[in-house]
């Protein structure tokens, strides 16, 4: 349980960078998504026993739905 939380918390504020150049509620918004995704990603690696293969499979598809949304709405708002 502790590596799950621990690897979500650091994903989370690996992540969470991004967002506080456009403000604290920002920052703490994406810092708490990335967190539950990255104790997702922990969860899927102890459960593949320890493959990383599925974590990056799944960080691939995350990244090619999520992303092309983030962006067209940075763009959008601007």
């Amino acid at each position: 349980m502790v590596q799950i939380v621990v690897s979500g918390v650091l994903f989370g504020l690996a992540h969470g960078l991004y967002g506080l150049s456009s403000g604290w509620h920002n920052g703490l918004d994406i810092m708490t998504h990335t967190a539950l995704l990255g104790a997702l990603y922990a969860i899927v690696y102890l459960l593949s026993r320890r493959s990383l293969m599925p974590c990056f499979v799944s960080h691939l598809l995350n990244d090619a739905i999520v992303l092309p949304w983030v962006f067209l709405l940075m763009f959008h708002a601007k």
